[in-house]
C-alpha cells in the first residue's frame, strides 16, 4: 500500500507526485500487486464515472466530533489500484494544501483525518497489505496509528511501515492542541515522539514509530544527518539510525563473524582436502582412479559451499 498526499496524474503540487505515481508503476510492472491511497481532491485530474464508490463507510473520531468519508475505487489494471478518501469538507477545494499562497488553516484536521481513514483501511480492507509505505508529513502519522492500534487495541500483526522522506523542511508541525484529534496516549505526545518544540510534528512522529526510513537518494539520506540539513531533527534521526541499525541480539559477535566468514572456510578447507586427497591418490592408485578421487571430493566440497551459502541467505536477521 503507498499512502500519500498527491499522486500523479490525478493530483500534483510537486515532485512528490511524480515519484508516487512512478513507483506504483513500476513495482505493479514487476508483478507487485499495488494500491495507492490518496485523497479525493476536487482538483484531480479523475473522471468519477470510472471509479466505484465502495460499500465503505469510513467514521473517524476526531477530538469530540465523528468524521464521516467515502473511498472510491479506480482499478488501473489488475495489479494497480487506487483508492481515493472522499471527505468533500476536507479535500472538495480549489486548492490541495492551500490558496492564494496560504495553507488551509485546518490542514492538521484534513491530514489527520487522511492518516487515519488510511491505518483503518489497512487494517479492515478485505485484502491487507503486507507493507504501508507512506511519503512525507501529508501520510507520515499512518505508522503512528498502526502502531497505536497494533499495542492497544489488539491489531495483531499488522504490516511493517515505511516512511520516506522527500523534503525535510516540510514536516507538518502545528499547534500542540492538534493532538487531541489523534485520540492518543499521552506518551505518543512527547520530546521522544510526536511533540517537536511544543507543536505536534506529523513528520517527526512517523520518523518515530516507522519500521524504516526512506529518502529520494543516498546523498540526501547523508545531508539530513547532518546539524546543517537535518532542519532541527538531526536528533531523532540519528538515534533512529543508531536504533535500526544495530545488530540484533541474536548475533553474537563470535557467532555471527564464522557464519559470515564459513563460506570461505569451507572453501579452504576443501581446497585443502583436494590437495592432500590427490597426493594420497598419486601413491597409492593407477592414474585413472586419482582423477576421479580428485573430482569426487571436488564436488562433493562445491556442493557444501553453495548449500552453506543458501543457508547464510535465510539465516534470520
Amino acid at each position: 500500500m503507498q499512502v500519500a498526499g498527491e499522486c500523479l496524474p490525478y493530483s500534483k503540487t510537486g515532485g512528490l507526485a511524480d515519484m508516487v505515481g512512478a513507483l506504483a508503476k513500476s513495482l505493479a510492472g514487476q508483478g507487485h500487486r499495488i494500491t495507492v491511497v490518496t485523497p479525493l481532491y476536487k482538483a484531480c485530474q479523475l473522471d468519477l464515472a470510472e471509479t466505484t464508490l465502495m460499500d465503505w463507510d469510513l467514521e473517524i473520531w476526531m477530538g469530540g466530533e465523528l468524521i464521516k468519508g467515502r473511498v472510491r475505487h479506480l482499478e488501473v489494471h489488475s495489479n494497480l489500484h487506487v483508492l481515493f478518501i472522499e471527505q468533500p469538507e476536507f479535500f472538495g477545494r480549489e486548492g490541495l494544501y492551500g490558496e492564494g499562497g496560504a495553507d488551509y488553516p485546518d490542514n492538521s484536521h484534513r491530514y489527520t483525518f487522511f492518516c487515519k481513514a488510511c491505518a483503518n483501511l489497512a487494517r479492515y480492507w478485505p485484502e491487507p497489505p503486507q507493507l504501508i509505505h507512506v511519503h512525507d508529513w501529508q501520510a507520515a502519522l499512518v505508522p503512528t496509528f498502526v502502531d497505536h492500534q497494533h499495542l492497544y487495541e489488539g491489531w495483531a500483526s499488522p504490516p511493517k511501515t515505511i516512511l520516506t522522506i522527500h523534503n525535510l523542511a516540510y514536516q507538518g508541525n502545528f499547534p500542540g492542541k492538534t493532538f487531541e484529534l489523534c485520540h492518543l496516549p499521552e506518551s505518543y505526545f512527547r520530546p521522544e515522539t510526536g511533540e517537536f518544540f511544543g507543536q505536534m510534528s506529523f513528520l517527526k512522529s512517523g520518523m518515530v514509530h516507522a519500521d524504516a526510513l526512506t529518502t529520494v537518494s543516498p546523498t540526501y539520506a547523508g545531508e539530513i544527518l547532518t546539524q546543517d540539513s537535518a532542519c532541527g531533527m538531526e536528533g531523532i534521526l540519528n538515534s533512529s539510525t543508531e536504533r535500526r541499525n544495530k545488530k540484533p541480539c541474536c548475533k553474537q559477535s563470535w557467532i555471527w563473524w564464522f557464519l559470515t566468514r564459513s563460506r570461505f572456510l569451507v572453501l579452504s578447507v576443501g581446497l585443502w582436502i583436494k590437495r592432500e586427497w590427490i597426493f594420497f591418490c598419486r601413491l597409492s592408485m593407477p592414474p585413472w582412479i586419482a582423477v576421479f578421487r580428485w573430482h569426487f571430493w571436488g564436488q562433493v566440497c562445491l556442493t557444501i559451499r553453495r548449500r552453506l551459502n543458501a543457508w547464510l541467505l535465510d539465516f534470520p536477521s
